[in-house]
């Protein structure tokens, strides 16, 4: 399936006109979590998966990056941060994320790291036992819900270190490797009924900050 599309542009008028692009190519992927880890750690397993989704007419792999709390490649941001007391790799020392994005290409295949969990991390892992603070609260003061990956809890996205946290993630990811995109799961959002006492005080601090007399930025209607 080919999709015909236009982007609007603003003229040097100041009016708005739109340029045809081109001819988008229909996305057939394959996600691959920690679970195929024992697949991605062999380079000759990993040639013959990447030989066979190729005949299978496949042409996106989506590897996880960010699941339970950890990287799944060796990480400079995870380890300044204190939580990641380990570094993925693969069966003969080499960078896992690396070998698949070179073994894709040469196949034709795009490769879009995956932030699997999102906003959420299990309470046992660093992130969580050395950053509490970074995490959101129910209305009674706990922090953890039952989720299909178990007992975690939720990072609290108004907070500008977890903003910052997750960008540079991103960031080193798309600059370490020659990545063709980046895909954010839906647990990058805000969890339901979890959030609400800490993602409410957040707002209602930042709210008040910009209201401030000293920011001349603020305009009241």
């Amino acid at each position: 399936m080919l999709v015909d599309s236009f982007t609007p542009v603003i003229t040097e008028s100041g009016g708005f006109s739109a340029i045809a692009q081109m001819p988008r190519q229909e996305i057939r992927g394959v996600w691959m979590t920690n679970n195929d880890f024992d697949t991605l750690k062999n380079r000759a397993t990993v040639q013959d998966a990447v030989s066979q989704l190729r005949r299978m007419n496949f042409n996106t792999i989506y590897p996880v990056v960010w699941n339970s709390g950890y990287v799944m490649h060796p990480s400079a941001v995870a380890q300044r941060a204190g939580i990641q007391p380990f570094v993925y790799k693969g069966s003969d020392g080499h960078d896992i994320l690396a070998d698949l994005i070179t073994q894709a290409h040469r196949k034709g295949l795009l490769v879009i790291p995956w932030f699997e969990f999102g906003f959420m991390a299990p309470p046992t892992s660093e992130l969580a036992l050395n950053y509490p603070d970074w995490f959101t609260q129910k209305r009674d003061g706990s922090q953890t819900s039952i989720s299909a990956a178990g007992e975690v809890m939720w990072l609290n996205p108004f907070l500008p270190q977890v903003q910052q946290f997750i960008t540079n993630l991103v960031l080193e990811t798309v600059t370490q490797y020659d990545a063709d995109g980046i895909q954010f799961d839906d647990h990058m959002k805000f969890a339901s009924r979890i959030w609400l006492r800490s993602i409410y005080s957040c707002f209602v601090h930042q709210r008040n900050e910009e209201s401030s007399p000293t920011n001349s930025k603020m305009r009241h209607g």
